[in-house]
């Protein structure tokens, strides 16, 4: 695989960014449905055709219902494995951080999208974002996001893949902009495509509810 890197520092200056705005923009900030002329529609696909994952349900009719906090790892969910650790969505993170190895990079910030906080575990290709409800509770993972094609998907998709891809792997997607995302949804967890010119430029896996 080619190495699509981007580099740690422009990472983490991006996302301290971004927390520093965090007091002045709600989630509904981040993607404004009305900024541009060019803006992507976002709309549910055309799950006519047979999926390849036949045990991904299509529960995105829930996915903006509020649930309980998180007691159990969604083991039936959407799970991301590196270096034959399984990483959870939901699971505690001191649970999975041994077997990962050290961290390059790690930094807590306040999140704008709910009450708590966040931690930022930064390793060779990916991302896992914790979540805290009170800095008393132990971080639960919230979500993985990929930034370089080092890593993949258990069914073998990465960074720098075509939008055909991921297709043939997974079916149509639960939801879609044509050209800039597609989402799956299982089991109260989703895996996100990114797409730039046809091909992929950003996966994440994340829980639906905290």
């Amino acid at each position: 695989m080619r190495i699509f890197k981007i580099s740690i520092a422009f990472m983490i200056i991006s996302i301290l960014l971004f927390t520093a705005g965090c007091a002045e923009q709600t989630a509904a900030d981040v993607f404004n449905p009305n900024d541009g002329e060019n803006t992507p529609e976002v709309k549910p696909a055309d799950n006519g055709n047979d999926s390849s994952i036949s045990d991904i349900p299509d529960d995105s009719d829930n996915a903006g219902e509020n649930t309980e906090s998180v007691s159990v790892r969604y083991e039936d969910g959407f799970v991301f494995t590196h270096n034959g650790t399984d990483i959870y969505m939901g699971e505690y993170i001191n649970n999975i951080l041994p077997a990962l190895g050290p961290e390059l990079n790690s930094f807590d910030s306040d999140s704008c999208v709910f009450d708590g906080v966040m931690k930022t575990y930064t390793y060779g290709g990916f991302d896992i974002l914790g979540y805290a409800k009170t800095e008393s509770e132990e971080y639960r993972v919230f979500s993985v996001t990929f930034h370089d094609d080092s890593v993949a998907t258990a069914e073998g998709i990465y960074i720098g893949h075509a939008i055909a891809d991921m297709t043939a792997a997974y079916g149509e997607p639960h939801e879609e902009s044509p050209g800039f995302y597609s989402k799956y949804i299982k089991n109260g967890t989703t895996l996100t495509f990114d797409f730039d010119g046809g091909a992929i430029i950003a996966i994440t896996y994340s829980l639906i509810n905290i």
